[in-house]
């Protein structure tokens, strides 16, 4: 069972990893430069500081489970809390993505996300 976990928890971090990456094309798909000269200074600024941390939080959650997934799977209560936390942040990412986007928004930029 921990061997499965293992291999899980690496395919995870790898998709992770790809993920973070892929906001460079994923934002040109998506013209973010133009939306953004389109904002005040401030949003414009604020738009590009979240952007840049939702890369790294990807990064800094898809390497210990790429090169480190034993310490999700440890019994101590770090790797509880960390588990727990990590599952709690993409459940709600995942209801967010399927109940608060309005699909036919995405629809139309071309995104099928349901």
């Amino acid at each position: 069972m921990m061997e499965t976990l293992t291999i899980l928890l690496r395919i995870a971090g790898a998709g992770l990893l790809l993920l973070a990456i892929l906001h460079v094309p994923i934002g040109k798909q998506l013209k973010w430069s133009e939306d953004a000269k389109r904002l005040t200074p401030v949003n414009a600024a604020i738009f590009h500081v979240h952007t840049f941390f939702i890369c790294v939080v990807l990064l800094m959650m898809g390497l210990p489970c790429l090169w480190e997934p034993g310490i999700f799977l440890e019994k101590s209560r770090a790797g509880a809390w960390l588990t727990w936390s990590i599952s709690g942040f993409w459940a709600l990412r995942l209801y967010f993505q399927w109940f608060v986007y309005q699909a036919d928004l995405l629809i139309l930029i071309g995104i099928d996300s349901c």
